[in-house]
């Protein structure tokens, strides 16, 4: 929420609104799962389907969306990298 900052609605809210809302519907699912999961069911598996289906659906719309001009900066790289390897690896465990 700090990076974000929502109490600040001078740019582009929607991206602000949309980002809030992800996390939020990604937090609700993940306990709704643990909460609700059949006795035995692997959770791990469970998460990695929907980690598949829910990244080939951001391919599909980033095939579909003009695409953005990344500048690729260290500090861009590092936390790129923080989130797809050890970042992930540490929410699933």
């Amino acid at each position: 929420m700090a990076i974000l900052k929502p109490w600040d609605f001078s740019g582009n809210w929607r991206s602000t609104l949309l980002a809030l809302l992800a996390g939020i519907f990604g937090a609700a699912s993940a306990i709704w799962q643990k909460r609700h999961a059949p006795p035995g069911q692997d959770l791990f598996t469970v998460t990695l389907w929907q980690t598949t289906i829910g990244g080939l659906g951001l391919a599909l719309m980033a095939g579909i969306v003009d695409p953005l001009t990344i500048h690729w900066m260290p500090a861009f790289i590092c936390a790129f990298l923080y989130n797809a390897v050890p970042g992930t690896a540490l929410v699933y465990k």
